[in-house]
């Protein structure tokens, strides 16, 4: 059955409506294939969980999205791009401006649900890096950011309304820039102080250049660094292929001998373990071994853009619960830390956190998550420069903008993709379910 658009528009304009006005929304209208009302109440359940008439919207339009896919693709398990049983496209093209409609309608705390919630801005210093990791989706290449790129990124997260806000540098690798690094950290630091504020660094390394001074230098500063080690030295640098020029360095020994040189500065380190679907047996044994190497915090993903339909993904979700099992005494206790417990948002896909790349755009982080695969001719989703007259606060954008961003520029122009991005969007949610089910 084909849904008309028009059928769902009333159960969207109904939650819409309870966003501008703060309150729950009322009975909502219902369709032909149930989605509406699966949706509602999916709406509902956020709200009964403490959630705002802002957080209810975005989420039920996720809860939209995911729904048209999945029922697009039961019919066309081929991922015809062109097929919309669920008539869902004209709605979310049309709910894409739901901020500033909410802006326009709504007053006081309503309003003040459609203001940037986030405290971390991430900067793309670089696009070159040693290394062309075969799960990294991020495409490499000769691009610097100018330093007075870095300058204004600083700036406009300075005006933000938070008391506490953090830098996030990634790449391409980032101590490739260690001055520049420092530079803009700097410059955070002296304006948080002025403004009263609490600020903070993240930095994403290979570590190749993580030398103990450098280590001194950033843990100075506040940083935490997150060093990716998937394992022992065969698993590690099974994935990390090194690109034209970077010499005969061994990934694993780099990020091994990083890893001591941050403890021994003081510097706090995250290790996060990449599984893709051929390793995922080797989760368990890669954790073991990190912990062997003095790690405390530690990440456990899986290779975002990578098919895991099928045993992969069960395979992914029973070996986390057998880690989080085997370790359950040290991670309550506080000795031990996994961050997928406490901080990791699934589907990790879907990411609404702003990135500016080293051209000064700036763009929703989920844009990185299948860059090497974009389509060349797929419409440009910049929302801006930072040399633009932006306010950090007005930059709002939910999940839904994530989702709808994917499907606009990947899974509504190619068949392959299509069935991509709901495959890893379906494996975000059974690692949700998973990690709840073993950490309660």
């Amino acid at each position: 059955m084909h849904i008309a658009a028009n059928e769902l528009d009333p159960m969207v304009d109904s939650l819409l409506d309870a966003a501008c006005s703060g309150v729950a929304p009322g009975p909502v209208p219902g369709d032909g294939s149930g989605i509406a009302s699966r949706v509602a109440r999916h709406a509902s359940a956020v709200r009964a969980a403490g959630g705002s008439a802002v957080d209810a919207l975005d989420s039920a339009l996720v809860a939209l999205l995911f729904a048209g896919e999945a029922k697009a693709l039961a019919e066309r398990p081929d991922g015809d791009p062109r097929h919309d049983p669920a008539g869902v496209r004209s709605v979310a093209a049309r709910m894409r401006s739901y901020p500033a409609e909410i802006r326009r309608r709504a007053t006081g705390a309503a309003a003040a649900g459609v203001v940037n919630g986030h405290r971390n801005l991430q900067l793309m210093t670089t696009r070159r890096c040693q290394l062309r990791c075969t799960y990294c989706p991020v495409i490499k290449g000769g691009e610097d950011m100018p330093r007075e790129v870095l300058d204004r990124a600083v700036d406009i997260l300075l005006g933000s309304g938070r008391d506490e806000v953090r830098l996030d540098f990634s790449g391409g690798e980032p101590l490739l820039r260690k001055d520049d690094v420092l530079h803009a950290a700097d410059r955070l630091l002296e304006g948080a102080a002025a403004a009263g504020k609490r600020a903070g660094f993240y930095m994403v390394t290979n570590g190749f250049l993580l030398t103990r001074s450098v280590a001194a230098d950033l843990a100075a500063r506040g940083f935490r660094v997150e060093l990716s080690l998937d394992g022992s030295e065969e698993t590690h640098n099974r994935h990390k292929v090194l690109s034209p020029g970077a010499g005969g360095t061994n990934p694993y020994r780099a990020t091994v001998g990083a890893i001591r040189n941050s403890i021994d500065a003081g510097l706090p380190c995250t290790v996060v373990m990449v599984a893709s679907p051929d390793t995922v047996d080797l989760l368990e044994a890669g954790f073991e071994h990190a912990i062997g190497l003095g790690v405390r915090s530690i990440d456990v993903n899986y290779a975002v853009g990578k098919g895991w339909g099928g045993t992969a993904a069960v395979s992914f979700v029973k070996a986390i619960s057998r880690v989080i099992g085997n370790h359950e005494a040290d991670l309550r206790s506080g000795r031990l830390s996994i961050g997928n417990l406490s901080s990791k948002v699934e589907p990790a896909i879907l990411n609404a956190e702003w990135m500016v790349d080293t051209d000064g755009s700036l763009h929703l982080m989920t844009e990185w998550a299948l860059e090497s695969s974009r389509d060349p001719g797929a419409p440009a989703l910049s929302a801006g420069s930072v040399r633009d007259p932006l306010r950090w606060d007005d930059l709002y954008a939910g999940r839904f903008h994530a989702y709808h961003a994917l499907l606009e520029s990947y899974s509504w122009r190619s068949a392959a993709m299509r069935v991509l991005v709901h495959d890893n969007v379906v494996m975000g949610r059974a690692v949700s379910r998973g990690l709840a089910e073993a950490w309660r």
